[in-house]
């Protein structure tokens, strides 16, 4: 039986470059969230506003995540020098 990982060993500069570019998604999510909020009552509004906030946070410890094993691994390389 295959075991599921659900986080994978991400320590490349592409690794940590798609990251970075990921952690942008924010401000669209934010744009398309101003431009509807004419459909939303209040009620929905703050919801919409504290989901992104909560991905944003999720977004942001995966960016940080890579971050420190993409430097575990230069550091490991240089080690290895």
């Amino acid at each position: 039986m295959k075991t599921l990982r659900f986080r994978s060993e991400e320590n490349t500069t592409l690794d940590l470059e798609e990251k970075i570019m990921g952690a942008w998604q924010t401000v669209e999510d934010l744009d398309v969230l101003y431009h509807g909020v004419e459909e939303m009552d209040e009620d929905q509004f703050q919801n919409a506003i504290l989901g992104l906030r909560e991905f944003h946070e999720l977004r942001m410890g995966n960016l940080w995540r890579v971050f420190e094993q993409y430097m575990e691994a230069l550091r490991q390389q240089n080690a290895d020098l």
